[in-house]
């Protein structure tokens, strides 16, 4: 599935069900003048991180570099200071001014990369046995790969690849701007004579990546990189950025860490500080040796994991550590946002939108409900859901409604839904709280699914999306039933553990609005109460959006009425049945199983 992105951010306040929205804000580093590309021998070695001779370039002369691609359209980095339109920002490169670039979004559905930016004079590193490339860049993952490649014969080739950017999950991104990045390429390119050096993007529709400030730097001895980082609780390993107090528990840790210097490194470990230490303190189980270029998973489990002592928000970050001297620290350690424990939102989210969802490929102008599982640690009760959603002005005057279903060991099972709600100019790029038509009682270990849902059409409810999380974490409920993503990103959907005042059965002119049995065989029956005279009509909608059954009860009375409706010639499938009394509209869904 492809996603639409938006630039925003959610920040709770508090605890509090509120949100703000902002800017992320750049941080231009000290402007460092890079000479003009020259192509000549490197005549001495300097410190680790120096760069060889005069090897760099920041792509202000564009004809430095040889641009190709053999996908389709055949579209080229660029070289610019323009950026791509579908990236929340430019990258923010020591240098400033140009920069490569390659926007995938803007080529659609179906569309490939294969694009190679190669830089066009060759280094003599016959002086050098030991070499990185650095280079700085921006990047949006979306089932895309990047790689540095290096030659030993020129631009002839054949060119040996080194990966970057492995551990993105899709609609991940980078979490500064700019991220420095070494690649270690001694073992090839360590005094050769005749080295050529591209990056190499290649992937179906993507997003985009950026890059600036090019160079070969003499490699580091002692050079950790923390390429990925969780935390997790609970069975389902989900992690939470907000947490009521009823739902504190234990959180466990995972990492991995890659090794970029020449020289091995002798008892990695991954340590664990929440407030700098004060708080928590940990080390993995695992200390390892690791050696060039090598990538090892680390973790902290039950019980040496973090148990949050009370309400407060935490600072956590997890960190990289070795018996050797680290001569690069800057890409060793990873803070993730604060976690919020108080209040009465239960956030899966870390309330950064990254992009938004309207619908898979396979599902567009259909009926959805996509949503996070949340475990319950302690008996609780909501009755309200919190539902972000982006800035798309399609969204404006879309219907959407919250919905919850609970784990029952085989599937998960409808319990409730808001009323529908119209979306209005106001709500883009915010969050709006939804009443529940009833209150859910979750009962420890509950596996609950809360979901946003829209009826489907061509232009349905952008909801957003924040980090990368778990597989299967983040379930959509669609025309072949219940979809669970591999490389999901947590909905902005959030159970709020306060008391719906009102259902919203109580709100309109009809109440008490059910079908029985549910699910269905040959026939069913529709109920519902009438407060007073209204005009009456009943609509039957499949998931694809398709009206199966209508009809117009006409003005009815104040009063009960049971109707029997015929269902023997519906397939099976899950439907949802509106009944609209006056000007309200009252929808619910039922299945049928013949």
């Amino acid at each position: 599935m492809k996603k639409i992105y938006f630039l925003a951010s959610m920040l709770m306040v508090g605890g509090v069900a509120s949100a703000q929205q902002s800017g992320i804000v750049m941080k231009a580093s000290p402007v460092i003048n890079h000479s003009a590309p020259a192509h000549h021998t490197a005549s001495q070695d300097r410190a680790p991180g120096d760069v060889i001779g005069s090897y760099s370039d920041d792509f202000s002369v564009p004809g430095n570099w040889n641009l190709a691609n053999t996908g389709s359209p055949s579209i080229n980095f660029t070289i610019n200071g323009l950026g791509p339109a579908s990236a929340p920002a430019n990258i923010a490169s020591t240098s400033g001014g140009n920069f490569a670039w390659y926007d995938c979004d803007p080529q659609g559905t179906g569309s490939t990369v294969d694009a190679t930016l190669t830089y066009g004079s060759t280094f003599n590193l016959t002086a050098n046995a030991t070499v990185m490339v650095q280079f700085e860049q921006y990047y949006m993952d979306y089932y895309t790969d990047c790689y540095v490649e290096v030659s030993t014969n020129g631009l002839a080739g054949p060119w040996t690849q080194y990966e970057v950017n492995a551990a993105y999950l899709p609609n991940s991104f980078s979490s500064t701007s700019p991220v420095l990045t070494q690649v270690n390429i001694s073992s090839q390119a360590g005094g050769q004579a005749n080295v050529a050096v591209r990056f190499h993007y290649v992937g179906g529709w993507g997003w985009s990546w950026q890059i600036d400030d090019f160079a070969l730097v003499e490699a580091y001895e002692n050079e950790l990189e923390m390429t990925y980082s969780k935390f997790s609780s609970g069975t389902e390993g989900n992690e939470y950025y907000a947490i009521p107090t009823t739902q504190i528990t234990e959180f466990t840790f995972g990492s991995r860490i890659k090794s970029n210097g020449v020289i091995s490194q002798t008892g990695v470990v991954m340590d664990v500080e929440v407030d700098g230490g004060a708080e928590y303190s940990g080390t993995s189980s695992q200390s390892l040796t690791l050696t060039e270029n090598q990538t090892d998973t680390f973790s902290i489990i039950t019980p040496n994991g973090w148990t949050p002592s009370g309400n407060g928000s935490y600072d956590l970050v997890i960190m990289s550590n070795a018996n050797e001297t680290e001569q690069l620290p800057a890409n060793n350690d990873v803070a993730h946002e604060p976690i919020v424990v108080g209040g009465l939102v239960y956030a899966r989210d870390n309330g950064i939108i990254s992009g938004g969802f309207s619908g898979f490929t396979s599902t567009v102008g259909e009926p959805l409900q996509i949503g996070n599982t949340f475990e319950f640690f302690a008996d609780e009760v909501f009755g309200k859901v919190q539902i972000g959603l982006t800035t798309a002005a399609a969204s404006e005057g879309q219907l959407m409604f919250a919905s919850v279903y609970i784990w029952d060991g085989t599937d998960f099972v409808y319990e409730t839904q808001s009323a529908d709600y119209t979306v209005t100019a106001s709500d883009l790029g915010a969050i709006v709280e939804l009443q529940l038509g009833s209150n859910v009682n979750a009962v420890t270990g509950d596996i609950i699914l809360v979901c946003a849902g829209h009826y489907g059409g061509t232009t349905p409810t952008s909801f957003a999306e924040a980090q990368a999380t778990a597989t299967n974490t983040v379930l959509a409920m669609s025309v072949g039933g219940l979809i669970g993503g591999s490389d999901p990103s947590a909905i902005i959907v959030r159970p709020v553990f306060e008391i719906s005042e009102v259902g919203f059965e109580e709100e309109l002119t009809a109440t008490g609005l059910n079908i029985f049995p549910n699910p269905a065989d040959k026939s069913t029956m529709l109920s519902y109460n009438l407060a007073n005279e209204s005009n009456v009509m009943l609509t039957l909608v499949d998931l694809t959006g398709k009206v199966v059954y209508t009809e117009n009860f006409g003005s009815q009375v104040e009063g009960q009425y049971n109707v029997d409706l015929n269902t023997a010639e519906l397939s099976n499938g899950v439907y949802f049945y509106s009944l609209t009394v006056g000007e309200q509209k009252l929808t619910k869904k039922f299945v049928v199983s013949h």
